[in-house]
């Protein structure tokens, strides 16, 4: 078969010994086994993602057999050398709004500025995050789960955002303060706007 097909095939046969491993984990012995196998490389490098599966609950009870494709992706990104590795982690697609606590105000103006100051706003995002690990015998699974729930709710309980450059600030400040293992954030979240329109002009509050 072709070099991909090959490649595919061997990473099927490799994460099946294993099915239940974290990404990051996986990632790592894979890039082994490449370095191994090919003695004339220097440098195995590795992108990843995984989308969890959530199991539907019907009637209030957990269904056996069905489930959803969640909500985000866990992504990890790890590059082995001969003598030495580097293991990101991270999770992007994540959906996020909240109606109320975030404001833009106090931003440089010029005579090109249209936009005016807002004290309460809805922001709305759709948040990529990466995180570089501290080191590889971790459990990786617990780290991104926990990390993730510190940079949700970072963006949630901060109430006196003055910007979405701020909340940015606050979540990875967040992460970083509460994990040991982590030794770098990165955050996209960029704004989707969801502004009010007024239509009293049809009779409608």
């Amino acid at each position: 078969g072709s070099p991909g097909a090959c490649k595919d095939a061997w990473s099927d046969i490799l994460r099946w010994q294993h099915p239940a491993e974290a990404l990051e984990r996986f990632a790592l012995r894979y890039t082994k086994y490449l370095l191994h196998a090919s003695p004339a490389a220097s440098r195995a490098e590795a992108w990843m993602t995984e989308r969890p599966w959530e199991r539907l609950v019907v009637d209030g009870e957990p269904h056996p057999h069905a489930f959803t494709r969640g909500a985000f992706r866990w992504t990890t990104h790890v590059v082995r050398d001969r003598n030495e590795v580097r293991v990101s982690g991270g999770l992007d697609e994540l959906y996020l709004l909240k109606t109320t606590g975030s404001a833009f105000t106090g931003f440089l103006k010029d005579r090109f500025t249209v936009l005016p100051e807002t004290d309460d706003r809805i922001l709305a995002t759709e948040l990529d995050a990466r995180w570089r690990y501290a080191g590889t015998r971790l459990d990786f699974a617990a780290e991104r789960e926990a990390c993730r729930g510190a940079i949700v709710a970072a963006f949630a309980y901060h109430d006196d955002s003055r910007s979405v450059q701020h909340t940015l600030w606050h979540m990875g400040t967040a992460a970083l303060e509460a994990f040991a293992n982590i030794d770098e954030v990165t955050l996209s979240m960029p704004n989707l706007h969801h502004v009010a329109v007024d239509l009293a002009y049809c009779g409608i509050q």
